[in-house]
């Protein structure tokens, strides 16, 4: 019998363990790259990072993921740290490398999506309603809105 060991440490504060799907399998996809980026964002708060990153195409369904999720390719992570607005977190992770940042808050829970696409987008930004990261970036400054 074959046991997949699951608790490689990748970054200092991050395992292979929390990049699999959710969905209860073994499944991973990820990049080095972006796990830094991770690990860079856990560094400016001094907090862990919880993350829901690769999704199997059933999981991606189960939850209601886009078609075309970067999720499925293992270049996005919906991230949470606790305590903090998810906005910031958007925006850190958007100086740390993150291209794509959705900010969402609903009734339901508020995270920071973060993706490795090729050009700057930020979206659905739920806190704030800003539209690029400079617009961001003001209102986090100003404490408008939260």
């Amino acid at each position: 019998m074959t046991k997949i060991i699951n608790d490689v440490r990748l970054t200092p504060n991050i395992r292979l363990s929390e990049l699999r799907c959710k969905d209860g399998s073994d499944a991973t996809i990820f990049y080095q790259k972006d796990i830094e980026k991770l690990q860079a964002i856990r560094d400016f708060f001094g907090k862990p990072v919880n993350i829901a990153g690769y999704r199997t195409p059933a999981y991606n369904v189960t939850v209601g993921g886009a078609v075309a999720s970067y999720h499925l390719l293992g270049k996005a992570y919906d991230i949470t740290v606790k305590g903090v607005n998810p906005a910031l977190v958007g925006y850190v992770a958007y100086k740390v490398g993150f291209k794509g940042v959705g900010i969402y808050r609903n009734a339901r829970r508020a995270f920071t999506h973060v993706d490795s696409r090729d050009k700057d987008r930020l979206f659905r930004d739920d806190i704030y309603g800003t539209n690029t990261f400079e617009e961001l970036m003001k209102k986090i400054e100003t404490g408008e809105g939260v």
